[in-house]
């Protein structure tokens, strides 16, 4: 047991020995992996750049890891020196790198270095004796309130105080398609500011603030021209005007490119977007002033090839533009089309629009020659001139130039200000020139239409006046023509309507012989019994048989009452006749309308049946017996009623014929209402149709056949029913027959019974 206990004690002993061992290998493992230290053994020269040696790097290509990361296994392990090992990382994709790299001081005095990194995100992490880490920001994309050090240069400044010895690590978020990342160079910080803060961050920001002010100033010139360039648009509807406007509008909007590019690079630099957008007002800057180019000069007329090559390089240039921001990652497509932007846009555009200039140079219109002069020096400037200011390599080697391009390229701004302001002054008076010039030839052209008029006005009064007399005459030549026409149309259309009457008359003549041969029968008839019984009475008399004699006697008297009441009915129907007949408005009088009514209901009737005796219908009457007689001209009602019967059986014998189960029925109703009463005739005829049954109350128009009808009839009858102050009305029933409602007005009736 004893030798079992110390085994286990040994071998446990041995265990915590190792993993002792082991944690002080792992600890000792990556300061052993650290790159050697650099000595800073002076504090005098301007920069330094440690060479390769003293770095280490790490790629991070997703961005993810921070200093906790980086500075523990497994990523510790995973830095390597520069050298070999990096070659060919700069065709790799990655984002983010991390370097780290020794600093110790051995003088005696503290050192002040900074470092500088003009990448998108600069962060440096700096540990020193506490083994705390120090976090220190800059970069393009860092915005200037979180920067620490010199936010205008991307510097961060450190100090390494005597004996000290520093660890540090930096984050560089490196440019889209950048190199790989080089050692970083140590600046005195003391000498860094004295060269760049002092000679040239305050003298800048003067620069800067008077550059600002200048575009400021260019801006508001540029936009207050535009706007009248717009109304000038407005006002002559010149297309040269709109275009000139909007190469102004957009030429405004590019002027904010340095401003804001000074305002990204310092204070918001997530904003850069903005600076991709204003520099896309340069494709508007260059389509429109082509436009107003050709506009202007009237290439299109004077010289149709050179227009045609204009608008071939507006074309690739919009083209051109398209294809470059929409190339996306395609870096051969970006590289060919910007390079074909910058070649349109300096020097082809600019040249070929001081080439058209050049053409109108001797041209004898004043207005060209003016606008060749206002072209002049901005076409120059950016055709020419921008070809040496632009390049870098022409800069850079600026001593090697001709003295007066070196006086450009050191006054770049300076001379474009003048430009754009010579450019934009001198066209909008110009213009303004032109404008005035149109707006007086408007204005005269106006009044010499004005004078025109007038005088065609004084022309046109002359030549109505003499219309006017010859009017007259023929007007007094025609009157005396409408007067005899008139009286003849007058005399034709009371002829008319008396052969209206006459023929309604005629119509009535069957019906009246049929009505007047029953009372007259009855005459004749008990005439011949009143004879025979005169005869028998004599008899009796002489016989002296008084009492057979008396009864003999009360039926003679008896045939003669009804001798006589048929007399009366022959006399009333030949009164009647002659009432239709009549010629003249006649007085109203009362009449009993049911009873008038129903009497020329029969007559219509038998006169049909006495031209056609197959027909037959039947009649079916709704008589209101409260109603009393009232007020009428009976000859004119009795008219009306008789054509709506006669209209009515015409219908249904024309169906009949058609259609020989058809059983034809008229109905006539009447009734009384508050202060007027009401006559409907209804038929189960075709009806009237559709398309005509607004015109049947005009005057000659008639569904009959040629010669069946004058067209009089309805149109008379709608007359005399509104000289009776009443209405008439007619309506389609179901698709079944014609209903005709005539209204008259009864204001006070006598109560009589239909008999």
């Amino acid at each position: 047991m004893g030798k079992s206990k110390n085994s286990v004690r040994k071998f446990w002993t041995k265990q915590w020995i190792q993993f002792v061992v082991l944690c002080c290998c792992i600890y000792a493992y990556p300061q052993d992996t650290l790159p050697p230290v650099y000595l800073l053994n002076a504090d005098t020269s301007f920069s330094r750049q440690p060479d390769f040696t003293y770095y280490e790097v790490l790629e991070d290509t997703g961005g993810k890891f921070n200093i906790q990361d980086v500075t523990n296994l497994p990523l510790i392990k995973n830095f390597h020196r520069y050298g070999a090992d990096t070659a060919g990382l700069s065709k790799k994709n990655i984002s983010v790198f991390w370097t780290r790299f020794q600093l110790e001081n051995t003088t005696e005095n503290a050192i002040k270095i900074t470092l500088q990194e003009n990448q998108d995100k600069f962060d440096v992490f700096v540990r020193g004796k506490g083994n705390d880490w120090q976090h220190l920001r800059s970069g393009i994309m860092t915005r200037k309130k979180y920067k620490d050090g010199f936010a205008a240069f991307n510097a961060v400044p450190i100090t390494i105080e005597a004996g000290e010895k520093i660890l540090i690590y930096t984050r560089q978020s490196l440019k889209k398609n950048f190199a790989y990342p080089s050692p970083l160079v140590i600046y005195n910080t003391d000498r860094f500011i004295e060269k760049y803060y002092v000679a040239k961050v305050e003298n800048q920001s003067v620069a800067y603030g008077f550059n600002h002010l200048l575009e400021s100033f260019i801006i508001g010139v540029l936009l207050i021209t535009f706007m009248f360039k717009v109304y000038f648009y407005l006002v002559v509807k010149e297309k040269l005007y709109l275009y000139f406007a909007l190469s102004l509008f957009f030429l405004a909007i590019n002027r904010n490119y340095n401003i804001l590019a000074e305002y990204t690079r310092l204070e918001n630099p997530d904003w850069r977007w903005l600076i991709g957008i204003i520099s896309v007002a340069w494709l508007f800057i260059y389509a429109f002033l082509i436009l107003f180019f050709r506009e202007a000069f009237k290439t299109k007329i004077f010289f149709p090839r050179w227009d045609k090559f204009l608008l071939t390089i507006l074309i690739v240039h919009i083209v051109s533009y398209i294809v470059f921001l929409l190339s996306g990652n395609l870096r051969w497509a970006r590289n060919i089309f910007g390079l074909l932007l910058m070649i349109m846009s300096t020097p082809v555009i600019p040249v070929s629009l001081f080439i058209t200039t050049m053409f109108y140079v001797k041209s004898k219109e004043q207005f060209y020659k003016l606008l060749a002069i206002a072209a002049f020096p901005l076409l120059s400037f950016y055709g020419f001139i921008g070809l040496f200011t632009d390049n870098k390599t022409w800069v850079g080697e600026k001593e090697s130039l001709p003295k007066i391009i070196q006086w450009f390229i050191t006054n770049f701004r300076s001379v474009e200000v003048f430009c754009l302001i010579w450019f934009v002054l001198f066209f909008t008076w110009l213009l303004f020139v032109r404008f005035d010039k149109l707006r007086k030839e408007n204005t005269q052209r106006q009044l010499d239409i004005e004078r025109v008029a007038r005088e065609r006005e004084v022309e046109k009064n002359e030549l109505i006046s003499k219309q006017k007399e010859q009017l007259e005459l023929e007007v007094a030549e025609r009157t005396a023509d409408l007067k005899l026409s008139l009286e003849s149309l007058k005399a034709t259309q009371s002829q008319l309507i008396q052969a209206e009457k006459l023929a309604s008359l005629g119509e009535l003549t069957a019906g009246i012989a049929h009505e007047i041969q029953n009372p007259l029968n009855f005459v004749n008839n008990f005439s011949d019994v009143n004879r025979e019984l005169i005869d028998e009475l004599v008899t009796e008399a002489e016989s002296g048989n008084i009492a057979e004699v008396k009864f003999i006697a009360a039926d003679i008297k008896s045939n003669e009452e009804k001798i006589n009441h048929h007399g009366r009915r022959a006399d009333s129907i030949v009164k009647g006749m002659l009432q239709h007949s009549r010629t003249g408005r006649g007085e109203k009088e009362p009449t009993n309308i049911n009873e008038l009514a129903d009497e020329y209901l029969r007559l219509s009737y038998h006169g049909l049946r006495s031209k056609d005796n197959r027909f037959n219908a039947d009649i079916i009457t709704n008589f209101d017996s409260s109603i009393g007689k009232i007020d009428v001209v009976q000859q004119d009602i009795s008219r009306v009623l008789l054509n709506l019967f006669n209209n009515a059986f015409y219908a249904l014998n024309e169906k009949k014929k058609t259609d020989p189960d058809f059983n034809p029925q008229l109905t006539v109703t009447s009734f009384k209402k508050t202060g007027a009463i009401e006559i409907i005739v209804m038929d189960n005829g075709d009806g009237i149709p559709e398309n005509v049954i607004d015109k049947i109350f005009q005057p000659f128009f008639t569904t009959k056949p040629t010669g069946q009808g004058t067209g009089l009839g309805l149109s008379l009858s709608y007359d005399i029913i509104k000289a009776h102050g009443g209405e008439i009305d007619v309506q389609n029933v179901n698709g079944e027959g014609a209903k005709f409602t005539i209204t008259l007005p009864a204001l006070e009736t006598i109560p009589v019974r239909l008999t």
